[in-house]
């Protein structure tokens, strides 16, 4: 029990106490007092028993203030305390201004006027930042009045210290000291402790220009304890600047305990933590988490992000933040055995605040030279590489969609950091080297380092894989908290995470191998090093295909185990005249698990080519299928006939397979057309490889449901003309025909040792009546030339047609374009549109002259176009000479008609060297050509130096009429000069011409035209076949289903309305069709009527249904005419025509009629039973015998039911294990043998010993369990 009594009164005469006080305390006055009694009794137990014991104290709570002289009085409370030998007096600051006051007035009590002037001078200073901010403070000084002015002042302090303006945290750093100041050194040092401080607090300590850079390097650092020391001593001139501050203490990054140092000096700072051993259970990711925050995605491989950090020492772990004079740098260096990891950020000073910083992960795997390898058939082999390395970039400073890296600025000033430079793969060349080249991507890398003879090391190779993927945020980690979460792997679940495979040349012999390149790939998170590597056994010489070390990266601090892994095998061998090559190969990537090899034999003229593939393809969602495909080729002299020679045959078929149709360019190595030159074995061993490869660069390839076949032929004729052609045919989801041919032409002959001409052609037609195609193209070689091997002849042609077909483009249904040699120059070729080279001739005759030349022609569903170039130049010593002359134009084919502008210049020069004097007179002679036709005539400007003319020839230009209704009838028709008649007598008639021309019409009418000329009829469903006639001949009638018949009449010209009667309105209607060479700019009228007939008579139209049939037609026939788009008038610039977009419109071309819905039948007869009708009567001769009553004896017992089933399980079991006619052979075994013996079947001796219980059910648990429901029991 306690019992405390606390008086409190005012006192109102304290002038006894002011006397006493401002005696000692100059400049101390008080303003009121109170005095406080205080007692405070306490039931205890002493050595006499329970005793009342008391304690009291008198104090005085003073409200009063101090004042320094020439400063201004600080108004404060305070508390006077009395003790048996002193007094102890307590200040309390209501506000901050109270504190400088305070300071003034304790320096005027030393009497010291250099301390006073100092305490002046750094109170009227405006504060840096760099001083803490002090809360609750206890001052004990001590003066000597006696021994001088010096003096010593200890101010015990509660500091905090505010984080800064960006620090993701907003909570103070608190702590607890001391603050100590001598007079005489005229030193300030703080000691303290603190807890609950972030990294980023420091930042107050930090100059202004480092704040807004370094900041990004310790928002996400916590510090656990920390004790400080912060040295103050003012410079020279009494400028007021911090002189060392030193802090050390604890750090926490994820689960780890990092020894913390931070030291500022005038000349610098230096930020490190190194690894406590105590910490034995953190990974690397969690370390990297903690430092770059929580949720920010690191995007490492798996192999990275899960090493296990072990602290064997404390130099495990070692962290660094530097200041250079260009940047930022955070340094993180870890070291387990032989591993070295070193993790690096970069904020440059160019750049601003609010940017991210750049970093990286560099991991050093040591060990990795010493591996070894065990090899099938070659034997224990130690890896060939020098060094290999893996580093992790990233950058979130690029803008959203792009991938940023560091550039070459970046990459030296990182490496000043570093212990150990990283090496990057520099491709640029020294001349063309720029601080912005990006050097290293952002990404995973794995390089390889090599050492040169006198050892510096360099980068071979550099891979990229795992490339970045969305940034994320940065955040803080709260103290004494861990982030033991699993960082987020990129592409984690991918099984391929790399990029493509990257290769690099690499000479060197590891053992009995020689490799001459080196690539890495990774993949199924795995890192393949691939060689292409060769090894010889006496004349055979072998290659490795698909040979890699599989290297499982685990973690990086374990040295990965390497597996070899080879693809197949090839072998050669090259004796003239015999050349010999095969190739084996397996491979299995988990969706194609295939075996394929090949064989090539040559001797002298003949040359045998063969392969196959036999492969399973496993596809998630889909069944596995079989692919197969088989390929031979045999080239050399086999048939003879009287003019030509068959050189060579090829075939092939394929079983859920695709043959790659090759392109234009490539059908010089379409295998069935391509001849192997087996000059030397690598050849031979080329052709295996690409025979064999399943991948996108091979011919063949695995395709479920589609099936091929190809049959080829070579023919030499005349001994100068070699036509190698094939047809392959794809079937199965879609039929694809194409015919590829290679012909060759050599004049005089082929075997003649100069010749006249050499052209090489390249053919392809192909079409996919999937997707409703047909091309057909052309291409010259290089090699081709006239005249002279110097003479290269170039050029090309391409014919595509679009037609409606299930997966075909219905917006591009109708479009066709023909070209030779391209199209005109300012033609904006559409997508899909063949684009040859221009028909082109190229001579160079001898050093002096040279001659080229180039043309095209093209037509398109807008227009036709026409040009070509020519060029000529002659140059001998100082004289030369020129021609130029160019031509390009448009043309309408209907009516036929061109206006082109072609240019011709010809000019000559002569250079004179007089000693010094150097002159060039040179005189050039331009003429413009303009030309229209036909017939041909022109105009010829010539433009001399001082005189221009003009030189005309042929007719004068006149204007191109326009064609009539019928020629362009004709034209849509295509039809013959002996059709014109008919199809003018046609329209005579239905226009009512004039009775003058009735003569000429029965003339016509006499010729019988054919009949639908204008129309084609097209059944869509409900055509039968005569199955007596299945040949159906033009214009006879069909036999239809009338229920499902429904037909198109199509019209060869546009038509805008549809009648069935020609009296009445229209059915249906559509927009106006023009037509372009009639220069129509209003609508025709078109109407078809179809009206229907039975027996030749008129039948009312009963519910025939009728749809617009439309179709896209070109637009050089159908569109409005424009002037300005007009060719003839000399335009050869016009846009429109120009655009390859929009060729087409969609005009009605004819209508879908239905017939009328079938009408049901009345029926009078009754529902028909089919199964009774199916019955037949069968008369017996006499009366079958009446049935008779089964003998009771067979039918079953009366079972348990309800509660007492279980005694029906008891009673089959006992039954069956123990009948009342016993087991042996006079009951059980002896009835089954009897009844086996009775249906002759073998083995009866064998029946009767399995006649009990069977073995399964002998225990009585199993029998009573297998059962649903009991079994019966006879009677």
């Amino acid at each position: 029990m306690q019992t405390t009594v606390r008086l409190q009164f005012q006192i109102a005469n304290f002038g006894d106490l002011q006397t006493l006080l401002s005696d000692v305390l100059s400049g101390f006055t008080l303003v009121s007092a109170d005095a406080i009694c205080k007692k405070k009794v306490v039931r205890a137990q002493t050595v006499e028993g329970e005793a009342a014991l008391d304690q009291g104290s008198v104090a005085l709570a003073l409200k009063c203030s101090v004042q320094a002289p020439g400063a201004e009085s600080v108004s404060l409370e305070a508390a006077l305390e009395f003790f048996p030998s002193a007094m102890a007096l307590t200040f309390d600051f209501p506000s901050n201004g109270s504190f400088s006051g305070m300071i003034k007035w304790l320096a005027s009590l030393i009497g010291d006027s250099t301390l006073e002037t100092f305490v002046n001078d750094i109170l009227g200073k405006q504060e840096n930042g760099r001083k803490p901010y002090l809360g609750d403070v206890a001052i004990d000084a001590s003066f000597d009045w006696g021994n001088g002015s010096a003096f010593n002042l200890l101010v015990s302090i509660s500091a905090g210290i505010e984080p800064s303006a960006t620090s993701v945290n907003k909570n103070p750093a608190l702590f607890v000291g001391s603050l100590a100041y001598d007079s005489k050194e005229k030193k300030w040092e703080l000691n303290a402790s603190l807890t609950g401080l972030y990294a980023s607090t420091l930042l107050e300590f930090f100059d202004d220009e480092a704040k807004e850079h370094v900041g990004a390097f310790l928002n996400t650092i916590a510090i656990d304890t920390l004790s400080v020391n912060y040295i103050y001593q003012p410079a020279a001139g009494g400028t007021s600047k911090g002189s060392e501050f030193t802090i050390s203490g604890d750090l926490l990054i994820a689960t780890l305990r990092l020894q913390l140092g931070f030291n500022y000096k005038t000349d610098g700072w230096k930020f490190n933590a190194a690894l406590k051993p105590q910490q034995q259970d953190a990974k690397i990711g969690d370390v990297l988490k903690g430092l770059l925050g929580s949720t920010d995605d690191l995007e490492l491989p798996d192999f990275v992000s899960n090493m296990v950090l072990v602290g064997n020492d404390s130099k495990v772990f070692g962290l660094d933040v530097l200041k250079k004079d260009t940047s930022f740098q955070f340094m993180a260096q870890l070291n387990i055995g032989k591993l070295s990891v070193a993790f690096a950020q970069l904020h440059s000073t160019d750049w601003g605040a609010d940017k991210p910083s750049k970093r990286l992960i560099e991991v050093a795997i040591s060990g990795f030279p010493d591996l070894k390898v065990d090899i099938p058939l070659i034997g224990e082999l130690q890896q060939p590489l020098d060094e290999l390395y893996f580093l992790w970039v990233q950058d979130k400073s690029v803008q959203p969609g792009k991938i940023g890296g560091f550039t070459r600025k970046d990459l030296l000033q990182i490496n000043g950091g570093l212990q150990d430079p990283i090496l990057v793969k520099d491709t640029i060349k020294e001349e063309q080297r720029k601080d912005t080249d990006m050097l290293v991507a952002a990404g995973c890398h794995f390089s390889v380092i090599v050492r040169g003879p006198t050892g510096e090391r360099s980068c071979l190779l550099d891979y990229e894989f795992m490339k970045p993927s969305v940034t994320s945020s940065t955040k803080a980690i709260e103290p004494g908290t861990s982030t033991s979460a699993e960082p987020k792997s990129l592409k984690a679940s991918n099984d391929d995470d790399g990029g493509p495979t990257a290769q690099a040349p690499y000479k060197k012999t590891a053992g009995p191998l020689s490799i001459n390149n080196v690539g890495l790939k990774y993949k199924n998170k795995k890192l393949a090093i691939m060689f292409d590597a060769t090894l010889e056994m006496g004349p055979i010489g072998f290659t490795l295909i698909g040979f890699s070390l599989q290297a499982d990266f685990k973690t990086l601090d374990e040295v990965p185990a390497l597996s070899a892994d080879i693809e197949g095998l090839s072998a050669a061998f090259e004796k003239p005249p015999l050349t010999l090559a095969g190739i084996i190969r397996h491979g299995n990537d988990g969706k194609l698990d295939y075996y394929a090899g090949g064989l090539i034999v040559g001797w002298t003229v003949y040359q045998f080519q063969a392969a196959g593939f036999y492969g399973m393809v496993t596809t998630a969602g889909y069944d596995p299928y079989r692919s197969v495909f088989v390929f031979a080729k045999l080239d050399g002299p086999l048939v003879t006939l009287e003019f030509a020679e068959i050189s060579g045959i090829c075939g092939g078929f394929g079983y859920n397979s695709n043959v790659r149709v090759p392109t234009i360019d490539e059908i010089y190595q379409f295998p069935f057309i391509a001849s192997s030159d087996l000059g030397n074995a690598q050849n031979a061993l080329e052709a295996l490889k690409k025979l064999t490869d399943p991948g996108p660069a091979g011919w063949f390839s695995p395709l479920d449901k589609t099936y091929w076949a190809a049959v080829g032929m070579k023919v030499d004729a005349f001994k100068m003309l070699s036509f190698d052609a094939v047809l392959v045919v794809q079937f199965g989801q879609a039929i694809k025909l194409g015919l590829f041919a290679l012909v060759i032409a050599d004049v005089p002959t082929a075997d003649s040792p100069i010749k006249l001409a050499h052209v090489e052609l390249g053919i392809s037609a192909v079409a996919d009546m999937q997707y409703g195609t047909l091309k057909v193209e052309a291409q010259l070689s290089p090699r081709s030339f006239i005249f002279d091997q110097s003479c290269h002849l170039t050029g090309g042609m391409g014919l595509y047609y679009w037609f409606d077909a299930p997966e075909a483009d219905k917006s591009n249904v109708g479009n066709f374009v023909f070209t030779i040699g391209g199209y005109h120059q300012a033609f904006d070729v559409p997508v899909g549109f063949p684009n040859p080279p221009r028909l082109g001739i190229s001579w160079s005759l001898g050093s002096t002259l040279s001659i080229s030349g180039q043309a095209y022609f093209a037509i398109t569903p807008k227009a036709c176009m026409a040009g070509g170039r020519l060029h000529a130049s002659f140059s001998a010593g100082p004289i030369g000479a020129w021609f130029d002359a160019f031509a390009d134009f448009l043309i309408n084919y209907k009516p036929f008609h061109f206006n082109a502008a072609a240019g011709i210049s010809v000019g000559v020069y002569v250079e004179i060297k007089i000693l010094f004097i150097h002159i060039k007179i040179s005189v050039e002679i331009g003429a413009q050509l303009y030309l229209w036709g036909p017939p041909v005539a022109g105009r010829v400007h010539v433009d001399l130096w001082v005189v221009s003319f003009d030189i005309n020839f042929g007719d004068s230009e006149s204007g191109v009429p326009p064609i009539t209704l019928l020629e362009f009838y004709n034209l849509v028709l295509q039809a013959s000069e002996s059709q014109e008649a008919a199809s003018s007598a046609m329209l005579a008639m239905a226009s009512g011409a004039a009775e003058e021309e009735e003569e000429e019409k029965a003339m016509v009418l006499a010729d019988k035209p054919p009949k639908n000329e204008g129309h084609n009829f097209l059944p869509v469903s409900g055509l039968l076949n005569d199955n007596d006639k299945p040949d159906r001949q033009p214009n006879e009638p069909w036999v239809v289903r009338a229920g499902t018949f429904s037909l198109v009449v199509a019209c060869k010209m546009a038509i805008n309305s549809f009648k069935k009667d020609p009296n009445e309105e229209p059915i249906l209607t559509y927009a106006d069709p023009y037509s372009k060479p009639m220069k129509l700019t209003t609508g025709m009228s078109s109407t078809l009527v179809v009206s229907v007939q039975q027996d030749g008579t008129p039948k009312p139209d009963d519910g025939w249904q009728y749809e617009i049939y439309t179709k896209e037609v070109p637009r050089a026939l159908w569109d409005k005419y424009n002037p300005s788009e007009d060719p003839s008038g000399g335009k050869n610039n016009i846009g429109d025509l120009l655009n390859g977009d929009g060729s087409s419109l969609t005009l009605m071309m004819g209508v879908q009629m239905t017939a009328p819905p079938a009408t049901m039948a009345p029926d009078p007869f009754p529902p028909f039973d089919i199964a009774k009708a199916d019955l037949q009567p069968i008369w017996s001769e006499r009366p079958f015998p009446a049935f008779a009553n089964a003998d009771p004896a067979w039918a079953p017992a009366k079972p348990f039911e309800g509660d007492d089933v279980g005694k029906q399980y008891e009673a089959v079991y006992d039954t069956w294990t123990k009948p009342g006619w016993g087991t042996g052979d006079d009951g059980q075994a002896g009835f089954v043998e009897i009844f086996a013996k009775s249906l002759n079947w073998v083995g009866a001796d064998a029946l009767k010993k399995i006649a009990g219980l069977p073995a399964r059910l002998g225990v009585k648990d199993a029998f009573m369990n297998s059962y649903i429901a009991a079994p019966m029991l006879s009677t």
